[in-house]
């Protein structure tokens, strides 16, 4: 599984913690952005791993204003 498997595995429509914004789910675009910002702002190595995944989760939050529903 690559890691935008992963993590809209978690946080897209259907996932174990969905995040919505105005009752709708981040497009491809949107995870594909918060990857990005992530991997930017990271000062840790990235792994693909939970830690980085819950790092793209706090992006999704605080940049783009997804919520869990």
């Amino acid at each position: 599984m690559n890691f935008l498997s992963y993590v809209k595995s978690f946080y897209a429509k259907g996932g174990v913690y969905p995040l919505t914004k105005n009752g709708k789910y981040p497009t491809k675009k949107v995870f594909d952005e918060s990857i990005k910002i992530y991997k930017a702002k990271s000062k840790i190595p990235f792994d693909g791993d939970t830690l980085d995944r819950e790092g793209v989760r706090q992006v999704l939050e605080d940049v783009y204003g997804y919520m869990e529903e």
